[in-house]
């Protein structure tokens, strides 16, 4: 039934829809200050990873809660990666065809009061 549901919305169609909002996050994070992106621009998962300077990701995590906005915060369970990148963890938000832009433009509106908050 899952399947059925998912193949009704066509998975072509997901798959864009996750392109546009992640590329769009990414486009908006990106016009930040003091900000660390990781990943290609373009040809992206449904998510961003980022981390904001001086600030900890499960600071942001936590802070990001609170306002109503759900990210994760950590190593991702790739341990691997982060010690390359000399990361301790990343902040990700995740994006599927279940949200808009308009939820992307309220999580950059949290990320930029975490900023103000902790003077990043």
């Amino acid at each position: 039934m899952a399947l059925d549901y998912l193949d009704a919305i066509g998975r072509d169609n997901i798959f864009q829809h996750d392109q546009d909002l992640a590329g769009y996050a990414y486009d908006q994070l990106a016009q930040l200050p003091r900000i660390r992106l990781f990943g290609p621009k373009i040809g992206r998962a449904g998510l961003v990873s980022f981390l904001l300077n001086d600030v900890h990701a499960h600071d942001v995590v936590t802070v990001a809660d609170q306002r109503g906005v759900a990210l994760r915060g950590g190593h991702h369970c790739n341990q691997p990666l982060m010690k390359k990148l000399g990361v301790p963890s990343t902040a990700r938000a995740s994006f599927y065809f279940y949200n808009s832009r308009e939820e992307v433009d309220r999580f950059i509106k949290v990320v930029r009061g975490i900023q103000e908050f902790f003077g990043a």
